[in-house]
Order: C-alpha cells, then sequence, then structure tokens
C-alpha cells in the first residue's frame, strides 16, 4: 500500500509521530512512491493543476521578452537557470522565443533545468531535446558542482509552493507543532505536541512572528534555506520568482487561521492533505515576505513584487491581441486571445500569483525600463 513507507517512518520515531515536513517530503518525493517522482501526468487537463504556462505560449514569450531585454542591455549576462520544469512546456517556449527574436545573445548564452523527478526529466528532454544550449541537472548542489558561482537569470514558476513546511497551532495560548501519526483504521491523523523544535523557535524569533489563537501557521524553513543558498550561489544576476502566496499582514486576516495546506487531485481541491497520499499533488501558499527577507541575508536585494496579472500588463501582454474577423472559436488567433484575456481578467488565474522579483550586484537604473 503506498502509505506504509509513510507508516514505517513514523514507527522509526520515539513519539511515533514525524513532522508535517517529513510527511510532505516523503509523500511528494519518495524515490518510488512520490507523487512527483511517478510516471503519470500532473499538468493539464489529463492531469491534477494548470499552470500559467499550460494556459498558453503566451506567458512565456513575455517573460522570455523580459529577459531579452535584460540580456540585449548589457544588464545580465545571457544565461538563465529554471527550477523545477515541470513538463519542459515554459522552457521549450522561451528557448524558441530566445532563438527568433535574439539569436546573438542566444548563440552567447545557456539554459540550465533543474529538476528532481526522472518522470520529469523524461518529458523535459522530449520537449527541450532540440535545442543545444540546455543543460539539465539533478539539483541545485550539482548545479553548484557544476557552476561554482553564476551570472544570469534564474527563474521559477509554482515551484516553492511544493516545498515542505511545517505546521504550529496556537491552542489555549500554548503553542503546538502538527505532526503527523498512524490513526484508527489503516489511516493517517494529526498529533498536537508541545512546540519543542528548536528551528522552528528560532525561526519564530527571527521573524518576529505572533501565532493568533486557534491558528495554524506554517513554516516554510526549506523555502528560506533554499532562497539563502541559492543568494550565496549567485554572483551577479535577478532571480524571478513567480507564484501564489501572501504577505506577513494577510497571514494575520481570519480566513487564513486554518492555513493553506491543501492537495489537488484530478482539479479537486482537498482539504485535508493526508487523504489520496503519493497520488495527491501538496501545495502551500508561499510566504512572500520571508522570502524577500531570507534572500537579503545572502544578498539578494528585493526590486519588486507584483501581482502576476498587473506584471503581465506591464510587460505588455495586450500587444500580443491579435485583430480577427474569424467566427470559429476554436481558431489559433481565437484561443490565443481567450488565453491572454484570461491571464489578466479581474478574479483570474494570475490574481492569485505574485511576481517577486530580486536582484545582486545590479544597478536599478539598469533594469527599470525593462522589468
Amino acid at each position: 500500500m503506498a502509505m506504509e513507507y509513510i507508516k514505517q517512518a513514523i514507527q522509526k520515531e520515539k513519539s511515533n509521530s514525524i513532522s508535517y515536513s517529513r510527511f510532505m517530503e516523503l509523500a511528494l518525493y519518495h524515490p518510488v512512491q512520490g507523487y512527483y517522482m511517478k510516471d503519470n501526468i500532473k499538468i493539464g487537463k489529463s492531469g491534477d493543476f494548470y499552470t500559467s504556462s499550460s494556459v498558453s505560449s503566451v506567458f512565456a514569450e513575455i517573460l522570455a521578452d523580459v529577459f531579452i531585454r535584460l540580456m540585449e542591455t548589457g544588464a545580465v549576462k545571457p544565461n538563465v537557470v529554471e527550477f523545477g520544469s515541470g513538463n519542459g512546456t515554459f522552457a521549450k517556449q522561451v528557448l524558441q522565443s530566445w532563438y527568433k527574436k535574439s539569436p546573438d545573445t542566444y548563440i552567447q548564452g545557456s539554459y540550465y533545468i533543474v529538476e528532481t523527478s526522472p518522470h520529469h526529466k523524461q518529458l523535459i528532454q522530449k520537449a527541450v531535446g532540440s535545442f543545444h544550449k540546455v543543460t539539465m541537472i539533478g539539483s541545485l548542489e550539482e548545479l553548484k558542482q557544476l557552476l561554482p558561482n553564476f551570472d544570469g537569470i534564474v527563474f521559477s514558476n509554482e515551484f516553492f509552493d511544493a516545498f515542505p513546511v511545517d505546521i504550529i497551532q496556537k491552542k489555549n495560548g500554548r503553542l503546538y507543532e502538527v505532526r503527523v501519526t498512524e490513526g484508527k483504521v489503516n489511516e493517517l491523523e494529526e498529533l498536537l505536541v508541545p512546540l519543542e523544535n528548536e528551528s522552528i523557535k528560532k525561526f519564530l524569533m527571527e521573524y518576529q512572528i505572533e501565532v493568533n489563537e486557534g491558528y495554524r501557521y506554517e513554516i516554510p524553513l526549506s523555502m528560506c534555506s533554499f532562497i539563502r543558498e541559492l543568494g550565496d550561489w549567485v554572483t551577479e544576476g535577478m532571480v524571478f520568482t513567480i507564484d501564489y502566496g501572501y504577505k506577513d499582514e494577510e497571514w494575520l486576516l481570519p480566513f487564513h487561521k486554518d492555513g493553506s495546506l491543501r492537495g489537488y487531485y484530478k482539479h479537486q481541491l482537498i482539504r485535508n492533505p493526508l487523504e489520496n497520499v503519493g497520488s495527491m499533488d501538496l501545495t502551500t501558499h508561499i510566504h512572500l515576505d520571508k522570502l524577500v527577507k531570507a534572500g537579503s541575508t545572502s544578498g539578494l536585494e528585493h526590486y519588486a513584487t507584483y501581482r502576476q496579472d498587473e506584471y503581465l500588463l506591464k510587460t505588455g501582454i495586450l500587444s500580443y491581441l491579435e485583430e480577427h474577423h474569424d467566427t470559429n472559436p476554436f481558431s489559433d488567433k481565437s484561443k490565443k486571445n481567450r488565453a491572454i484575456r484570461s491571464l489578466v481578467m479581474q478574479g483570474g488565474m494570475s490574481s492569485s500569483f505574485h511576481v517577486v522579483i530580486q536582484t545582486k550586484n545590479i544597478k536599478k537604473e539598469d533594469i527599470e525600463n525593462v522589468t
């Protein structure tokens, strides 16, 4: 049974429980049973969720235009690293635009894809195999061994939302860690234990976090550690993070009192993250301000945070609308125009996403009219 490896991990602990971060790590990234490691379709109509790049190639084309302008003006070197490329759709679309619109920088440049999943690596290879500029890497550690430092652009889309998080809850004035244990009838259930994890305590002090009574709060230790390590590695460049998330003040609002951890299974939102173990995507809204602050400790300066629809409008997505008199709603032009509208319409998917831009050793005046 798929849950056996989770139960074995629980049984090895004296407390007969594991942290939520350990549970998520196993549920998502176990070498055999982990959701992201399995050979099943995850993105698109036949999968469990959509991404912006799966809606339309315009999303990638707009970002490729931004990258190209940065490269052609000399603001950054023509090197790109993409973390968590999924099925390779975004990478393929960016590379096509880059080759077509700026062949000089394309010839000079390189494109690195960091992807953990063996299944996704196969899909990415099929998508971008014809582009000789692409190098595929399994982890940031492997990338650092290949390149001791990096000058260029770092990009990720819906990457950090799949990072494991720990969970705490305040009850009767006391902080508890929410852990995962074995329940009855062959199921998993949550267990509240007094908070003793020193890493979590240190995090709460460092970021001056006060948890309201009755609230659950997700602790993104993995995300903060990763962005600090990334910042140490980047010598000169820009980091573009696109994901759904909240700022610090938003986490304190009443409708976030239960946190944001949830599952997606065949496009259905599943409130209980302990269901469908290994067969369901697990995701959280990221802590936008924590991402910025953690990055600043390793030299990443916060340039700007935009809502995705605002950023797409700012960078010229409406110029991609095409005039046509075709009454066929399924024509390429009709579908493209609908996709553009869906990406910028109020209440659409882009209104839930943010674009966080961080820089290192880049002058603001060199990028103000480009990004």
